[in-house]
């Protein structure tokens, strides 16, 4: 088992670089394509975007390696919470729309605190992950930050099945 997670721990660390040069290049391409050309602007569209969700899964398999190594830890910084929440949202904002799901923001910390930015971004590149993979037919995500005291809350809640079939899930 330790010997699988090395081997998955490097081939992720090999896959980092070219993905990110491809992802480069088709935002550069993305950048030089003229207002017209809708059809190539879509297709590139796909290609920036399926690019950063396969970062993104690179980046949870690390993450599940480090884990593994007893490795995993936070690395709180002083950061804007509303701003990396905007963010992940602006990310997958793209696919979303594409299945039809509409993403709705209320930011309620604008302030510094410190947060692992990374941590925060996986987390909710995870759950929207989710809603990107599971939503059938379009909805609604909401995300809405807030501070109480010296604790920032973070509150994401679709209108999907759900695992119980219910009618609204907020994993928190």
């Amino acid at each position: 088992a330790q010997r699988r997670v090395s081997f998955v721990n490097q081939v992720s660390h090999e896959l980092k670089t070219p993905l990110t040069n491809i992802r480069m290049y088709a935002e550069l391409l993305e950048e030089s394509l003229d207002d017209g050309d809708e059809a190539s602007r879509g297709r590139v569209q796909v290609i920036v975007e399926e690019s950063r969700r396969l970062s993104r899964l690179i980046a949870n398999v690390l993450s599940f390696a480090r884990q593994g190594r007893g490795k995993l830890s936070v690395r709180p910084l002083p950061g804007v919470v509303d701003d990396v929440v905007a963010q992940v949202i602006d990310q997958f904002r793209p696919a979303l729309a594409s299945r039809g799901v509409e993403v709705a923001f209320a930011p309620g910390a604008p302030g510094t605190v410190r947060v692992d930015a990374d941590a925060l971004g996986q987390i909710l590149g995870n759950l929207l992950g989710n809603i990107e993979k599971y939503a059938a037919g379009g909805g609604h995500a909401g995300i809405a930050t807030r501070r109480e005291g010296d604790t920032t809350i973070v509150e994401v809640a679709d209108r999907g099945p759900g695992l119980g079939g219910g009618t609204e899930n907020s994993p928190g």
